[in-house]
């Protein structure tokens, strides 16, 4: 879960001011914004659809590790993506697919390490999903706050947002090499009644 954690905060560090760091691209126009966006949620179905398939064929970790490598690149590249609209295009589309390509095979991987705890596990997930997104939006201010200017605070968000999804893909790449826990030994099977013994 500390990986949720992280690249939740990481993405949402700029995501939280998504208008102001894509200016440069719209030019202030909330249209333009909007079918930005548009892409981005267009691509995130996409990306928890074959996400999900992907984790069916192969398994969760890879699955996990790629989708959290694509979506630090995309933050992290956005202050040299964030001043055109074409590139800014492409930097919302691969950050809402891998973005949502995180969750099937986090979740997967969560129920896999203690099935009797799965809701539990999947439950606390959604949970860090949802701190990550408050943080993000906290540190992000913090940030802006800190900065010199506005541009070279906007260009921070990505920096700073990308180097904590960064973290977090180190912590899941660890987390990949752990051995997986064992699994609980099956009760032992009662012992057959005496011969002309009444089970009742």
């Amino acid at each position: 879960m500390a990986t949720t954690l992280l690249f939740m905060t990481g993405g949402y560090l700029a995501l939280t001011y998504i208008g102001a760091v894509l200016a440069p691209a719209t030019g202030g126009n909330g249209s333009t914004l909007a079918l930005l966006l548009l892409a981005f949620g267009v691509t995130a179905v996409a990306g928890t659809t074959l996400a999900g398939r992907a984790v069916d064929r192969w398994s969760p970790s890879p699955v996990l590790l790629v989708s959290v490598l694509l979506l630090g690149a995309a933050v992290a590249t956005l202050p040299l993506t964030r001043g055109h609209l074409a590139t800014a295009a492409v930097a919302l589309a691969v950050w809402g697919f891998a973005g949502m390509a995180t969750q099937p095979p986090q979740q997967h991987r969560l129920f896999g390490i203690a099935p009797q705890s799965g809701p539990l596990l999947i439950s606390l997930n959604s949970a860090a999903t949802f701190a990550g997104i408050a943080l993000g939006g906290w540190l992000g201010q913090q940030v802006l706050r800190s900065a010199d200017g506005a541009d070279q605070g906007l260009d921070r968000l990505g920096l700073f947002g990308g180097a904590i999804i960064g973290l977090s893909l180190l912590v899941a790449l660890v987390a990949t090499r752990l051995p997986a826990p064992a699994a609980p030994a099956p009760a032992p099977a009662a012992a057959p009644a005496p011969a002309g013994v009444s089970a009742d």
